[in-house]
């Protein structure tokens, strides 16, 4: 769904808005990272904490 239909239909578009806290970043980072996943490539800290860094903002997906 494109990000102007979402926010006309005035769904969140940011994890702050869901209501997370800026200060909760680095905890949700460290989980993310400490879980074992099967992904192709291992997830660090600093990777989890850049995506949910963004998404916190609301930015656009890429």
């Amino acid at each position: 769904m494109p990000r102007s239909r979402a926010g006309g239909l005035g769904a969140p578009r940011s994890l702050a808005e869901l209501g997370l806290e800026e200060a909760d970043l680095a905890v949700a980072a460290a989980q993310a990272a400490g879980e074992p996943y099967g992904n192709p490539r291992p997830v660090t800290f600093d990777d989890a904490l850049g995506v949910l860094r963004v998404a916190y903002e609301g930015a656009p997906a890429r």
